[in-house]
């Protein structure tokens, strides 16, 4: 085992042994608080090798590193701290990795609090960090509560007068769903049509699609199988584009619009659609991914 002088010496360049070492969960919560190597000098490790755990899909690692790291930077949420805000806002992702939403709202709300202080109660980060909860609650089917912060971040972004677009489309695409819930059907279409002319959408085709595919379905649910028509024909048209290379989600799309045109009486189009999404098959490369998310 290295001694603390030896890990001191490669916390500099970062060796992966010395980042191992340090994110053995027993050697991490035995360091005593007093030991001069603990504290703020030992965070850069820590946040170095959440990042690498983070890329390698190991989030239960990630998980207890960067618990040990919000320890230190913000030890209470009421503390300034734009490295704690970071490490929030990576911690509450390591949760959502490791499908623990419970966590991860925690850690969400850390975010909230800690981006409060640090920022201001209006600031881009606060609403980000809001975005990110109503998210969450979202998923955890806590619609009303989502509503009020999503809401609460919208007014921040309006405020703000932001332009990003990542941020605002995952603010709209939130409240649609929220709104779907609520059965809120004067806000869903509106926030739909925003999400479709928000540059992420345009920009990668399979977004598109998928948004496409959920106002189709929301106009199915309704009633309106001639707007639901047009739009899984919409979905359809995208996923046949040569940028469009998700071949689980082709699939998906396809299934579903079979599904209307057989609603339509349009027999022999849904058959062919079916056989068409029954001959579509996933790149070995390809995770499975699910079109139609809590929505």
């Amino acid at each position: 085992m290295q001694t603390l002088s030896a890990l001191s010496k490669c916390w500099t360049n970062f060796d992966r042994p010395c980042l191992v070492l340090l994110a053995d969960n027993r050697y991490i919560q035995k360091t005593p608080a007093a030991n001069p190597i603990d504290g703020a000098n030992i965070l850069p490790a820590l946040l170095n090798l959440g990042s690498i755990y983070d890329a390698e899909a190991r989030p239960e690692k990630a998980i207890i590193v960067l618990e040990r790291a919000l320890s230190i930077s913000a030890p209470t949420t009421l503390r300034k701290s734009p490295s704690g805000y970071k490490i929030a806002k990576m911690l509450t992702q390591a949760y959502i990795s490791a499908n623990n939403y419970e966590k991860a709202e925690e850690a969400a709300n850390k975010t909230v609090a800690i981006a409060e202080n640090t920022y201001g109660m209006d600031s881009i980060e606060t609403a980000i960090s809001l975005t990110k909860l109503g998210s969450l609650l979202r998923k955890e089917s806590l619609y009303d509560e989502g509503l009020k912060v999503c809401l609460r971040a919208d007014h921040i972004f309006a405020l703000a007068h932001c332009d990003d677009p990542e941020v605002t489309f995952e603010l709209l695409n939130t409240l649609t769903g929220i709104y779907r819930h609520l059965h809120r059907y004067d806000k869903v279409e509106a926030a739909f049509r925003q999400c479709l002319g928000i540059k992420p959408a345009e920009r990668e085709p399979f977004r598109k699609a998928v948004l496409e595919s959920h106002l189709a379905s929301y106009y199915e649910e309704g009633g309106d199988l001639v707007k639901a028509e047009e739009c899984y024909r919409k979905a359809a048209c995208i996923q046949l584009s040569s940028s469009f290379n998700d071949r689980s989600l082709s699939a998906q799309i396809m299934h579903l619009y079979a599904g209307l045109l057989k609603k339509l009486d349009r027999l022999p189009e849904a058959e062919a659609m079916l056989t068409k999404a029954k001959a579509i098959k996933p790149r070995e490369d390809e995770e499975p991914r699910e079109l139609l998310d809590p929505h």
